[in-house]
């Protein structure tokens, strides 16, 4: 049965709205309600939706700022307004030295780098922090790759809970007359990694078969040979010079 449209006196078969007046609220938003006054600017503005105050963003955030209470801020201790609720900072400068540490840059002299930690970047920070980890080998890129190689050796023996020295490859191979404990063939001290004929320092005894990372245990090889045997083997003869 055909019922009189809600917006106007036609004749509606579902009771609500005719045909023309359905296509005109498509047309408009869905909140069709009266104009409103903006508090903050005093223009009349037509909202969006039932909940809207403002005309605009400028003037929600102008608003809220104008109704929330100066506080001070926490690292300089000046007052200002808040733009959100829990604002602690009164800008970007105070902010950055605070809980966004990496917005900041280093404050040492000349440096633009990001801030790390202290107010410092990584490098200034490490330097007046931990000076005994800095680059101890300028120029020398195989006397650092030594000192890693020796280190990870030795983190993979700490691992695997077994004892643990700072064997060093060139004593293994004056003791072995730097002939390899495979092939026992001459090894070349020129060549380095990852040059197949380097040389290398093995395990007599893998660390993975509960071997010790001494002087005892290990013997210089080729990187070839050492790569070769893998955690093979473990019954051949330990050195008996430590």
């Amino acid at each position: 049965m055909a019922q009189p449209c809600v917006d106007c006196d036609a004749q509606s078969v579902d009771g609500i709205r005719c045909f023309d007046c359905s296509a005109e609220v498509e047309e408009t938003p869905r909140w069709r309600g009266r104009d409103k006054e903006c508090l903050t600017c005093r223009i009349v503005f037509t909202p969006s939706r039932r909940t809207q105050n403002f005309c605009s963003e400028k003037c929600r955030v102008a608003g809220r700022i104008a109704r929330s209470a100066a506080r001070s801020c926490e690292r300089c201790s000046a007052d200002f307004q808040p733009i959100y609720r829990n604002q602690r900072f009164c800008g970007l400068a105070c902010a950055s030295t605070g809980r966004f540490k990496y917005a900041a840059t280093c404050s040492e002299a000349n440096c633009g780098k990001k801030h790390y930690c202290k107010g410092l970047c990584r490098t200034h920070y490490n330097r007046k922090y931990f000076p005994d980890s800095q680059k101890r080998w300028p120029g020398d890129l195989e006397a650092r790759r030594k000192a890693l190689r020796a280190k990870t050796q030795r983190r993979r023996a700490a691992t695997k809970g077994v004892l643990v020295e700072n064997v060093d490859r060139d004593v293994v191979g004056e003791r072995d007359s730097w002939r390899c404990g495979v092939c026992r063939r001459k090894i070349s001290r020129v060549l380095v990694y990852p040059h197949p004929r380097s040389a290398s320092l093995d395990h007599v005894i893998p660390l993975s078969h509960g071997g010790e990372h001494s002087y005892v245990n290990t013997r210089i090889t080729h990187l070839e040979c050492n790569t070769r045997r893998s955690n093979r083997g473990g019954g051949e003869q330990l050195a008996l010079i430590g």
